[in-house]
């Protein structure tokens, strides 16, 4: 299913993206044009991939990069993006696809009252636990006991359908039932995801190999 999804690229995003990079070219702005289309290469290159792969932490935090670049591209530098990961996590392994839907969803969803603020993602590690969070200071929303479903606008982003409770289920299934995704939220003051799931390391597999 995760695999379908993936392979759902939103044209629309596409369509955007690459006028985006036209118009550069036609304002002189080349170097910025070659520096979006190697992050939408990069980013594809990401989408198309095997769904079960695992990735270092460092490589994730990579693609979330150049998605930024290319929402900044379309949309401005009013949406600012930064992540903190740190030292002993860079190598850590994560399933493939599991921060990408919720800083998407942010650039998307956050910001629609106020029209400027910050997306952060952090990467640390708790003993066993590798803790991620991505955090924004937008809209915020109103949250019950349960994971809510991804807010829809009618627009179609760039990996359709995978949510936060696709996120939080996959993570179910693959580590049992103490890790998945929490969320804390306030109108007004911004959104918080927290994905716990546990500390497993590049150099490690290696190892056992």
């Amino acid at each position: 299913e995760l695999a379908a999804l993936q392979r759902q690229i939103n044209p629309h995003f596409l369509y955007n993206t690459l006028a985006s990079i036209k118009i550069m070219v036609k304002q002189g702005s080349r170097e910025k044009a070659s520096e979006t289309i190697n992050a939408l290469i990069a980013l594809l290159q990401n989408a198309i991939g095997d769904a079960n792969e695992t990735i270092t932490v460092e490589r994730e935090t990579e693609n979330l990069n150049h998605y930024a670049r290319i929402m900044e591209a379309r949309n401005g530098d009013r949406i600012k993006f930064r992540d903190f990961v740190s030292p002993d996590c860079r190598n850590a392994l994560v399933p493939k696809l599991m921060i990408q839907p919720f800083v998407e969803n942010a650039f998307f969803h956050a910001f629609n009252t106020k029209t400027e603020g910050s997306v952060y993602v952090t990467v640390s590690r708790k003993g066993n636990t590798l803790v991620c969070e991505i955090a924004d200071n937008g809209d915020g929303m109103e949250i019950g006991d349960d994971l809510p479903e991804a807010r829809k606008n009618g627009k179609r982003h760039l990996f359709t359908g995978i949510g936060v409770r696709n996120v939080h289920e996959r993570l179910r299934l693959l580590y049992g039932e103490p890790y998945g995704v929490s969320i804390q939220s306030r109108r007004g003051e911004g959104t918080r995801v927290r994905i716990e799931l546990p500390y497993e390391t590049d150099a490690k597999n290696v190892a056992n190999i």
